[in-house]
């Protein structure tokens, strides 16, 4: 009635195409257990992570990373479609209630993406923090232990990262790592 089973064989083809990037989504999107902090490249706390004018904004043409060292930075590395990346982000704003703290820079910044995507992110997601985006993956390949997102970053006033962790961090652990009780 149908072939010679043709149809069946296609179906199974696809399903298994299907369920093997739904797998790879997951691992790639911190589906997997979180290694402990690390300081990126084996180096010391004093390495000089970022300098210059990286990326967009929200709205703002681009921005210097140098502007934020006048306190703590936070970093949250996300992928747009990343469930752990929202569920992190959705964790941070309900503990600063959805405020904006004012001694630690918040950052998200989302990798491998186009400004209309940090905008969605920022407007979906309803975050008070500044939200960018990466065109590559460089940065979370350079810095991040197990090269997936979510991935937090923390960078000390001289621009030197204090603090990589993959996975999602609890903001009060995020508190102890920048030293400083988040003030609103």
């Amino acid at each position: 009635m149908f072939g010679k089973g043709g149809w069946r064989m296609k179906m199974i083809k696809r399903m298994a195409i299907a369920l093997g990037l739904m797998a790879l989504m997951v691992v790639g999107c911190g589906g997997g257990k979180s290694k402990p902090p690390v300081i990126p490249e084996g180096g010391s706390a004093g390495e000089v992570m970022i300098s210059g004018t990286y990326l967009p904004l929200n709205g703002a043409s681009q921005l210097s990373f140098s502007s934020l060292f006048n306190k703590p930075l936070v970093i949250f590395l996300a992928g747009q479609f990343c469930i752990s990346c929202g569920e992190e982000t959705d964790e941070v704003k309900s503990y600063v209630r959805n405020k904006v703290p004012v001694n630690v820079n918040l950052l998200t910044l989302l990798v491998a993406a186009v400004n209309e995507d940090g905008r969605d992110w920022q407007t979906e997601k309803k975050v008070p923090w500044g939200v960018g985006t990466l065109a590559d993956d460089l940065m979370i390949r350079k810095y991040c232990p197990a090269i997936q997102t979510p991935c937090t970053l923390v960078v000390d006033k001289a621009g030197r990262i204090i603090f990589s962790e993959n996975g999602k961090v609890l903001p009060s652990r995020l508190e102890d790592v920048t030293g400083v009780k988040w003030e609103y």
